[in-house]
């Protein structure tokens, strides 16, 4: 039996949590029809946000505690910072990097440390703003078969965001 539980797993980037609340944000209108859905009490999909990006948000403002009540708060643990530092590794080798100008310890960016949170939590989708570095770290990690998850950009919107079935499935215009 899978240890996990049998719904999906999202989980959302700083940048998700930024477009939700800040509606200057030029993803807010993407990220409120998501939270729309998956703040419905019927609503089976798990929210996981990892404290590195509480971390990051609470750079410039206080965290809005009340997005507690929709979804969980994942503290980094040891399977996700090993799993951060393989993905880097593997990051390093793919772009030709020579041993001696490999990452650091202090050069784990958190876009990978988020990824590998999100891959040690079992997670289906990872949401983000974030195309950039990102999204882009997260296809790698599918790339290098270390998950198979699925990456929505804010940027593409989705029109549908919902679990259905038994075992529900995750239906977005994107996938």
């Amino acid at each position: 039996m899978n240890v996990r539980e049998k719904r999906p797993v999202i989980f959302l980037d700083t940048s998700a949590i930024i477009s939700l609340v800040d509606s200057k944000c030029r993803h807010h209108d993407a990220m409120v029809a998501f939270f729309d859905v998956w703040s419905q009490e019927e609503c089976t999909v798990r929210v996981i946000v990892s404290a590195i990006a509480v971390a990051e948000y609470t750079v410039k403002d206080d965290f809005p505690k009340q997005l507690f009540a929709y979804f969980d708060m994942e503290a980094f643990g040891l399977k996700a910072a090993e799993k951060a530092g393989s993905l880097r590794r593997a990051w390093d080798a793919a772009n030709g990097k020579p041993k001696s100008n490999v990452a650091t310890r202090d050069q784990i960016k958190d876009d990978f440390k988020i990824v590998a949170h999100a891959i040690s939590e079992g997670a289906d989708v990872i949401i983000t703003a974030d195309a950039a570095s990102l999204a882009k770290y997260a296809a790698f990690a599918n790339q290098t078969e270390m998950t198979e998850m699925i990456v929505w950009t804010l940027d593409k919107g989705f029109d549908v965001c919902i679990a259905k079935g038994e075992p529900p499935d995750l239906v977005s215009n994107q996938v």
